[in-house]
């Protein structure tokens, strides 16, 4: 059974964190949860770490030199999870591709 105690700092249903996003605490939290589930999918499944990419925000937009965007972001937590545990493999989809003319590939 997954610890909900964990689970709890990262998101409630009006979309507010126990402890603020982007803190420390926060990056904390969501390894502390990502252990919990680590453990659950390599119990009950057997599926190992180095098996898992974990993805801060999905398809993330905006420019990384603008902390109030979603890829800034993605890159602060993303750098946060590496310094709390450095087996953590992390992945980012950015929207950035999408949006990008072809005559400017």
């Amino acid at each position: 059974m997954l610890d909900f105690v964990c689970l709890k700092y990262i998101r409630f249903r009006s979309n507010k964190t126990a402890v603020p996003e982007g803190s420390d605490a926060f990056a904390k939290a969501v390894a502390n949860t990502l252990h919990v589930w680590f453990k659950h999918w390599k119990g009950k499944y057997g599926i190992t770490a180095d098996r898992i990419l974990i993805q801060p925000v999905d398809e993330a937009d905006g420019d990384t030199d603008v902390p109030e965007s979603s890829i800034a972001q993605s890159l602060q937590l993303a750098r946060r999870l590496k310094g709390i545990d450095p087996s953590f493999r992390l992945m980012q989809n950015s929207l950035m591709l999408y949006k990008t003319h072809k005559k400017q590939c």
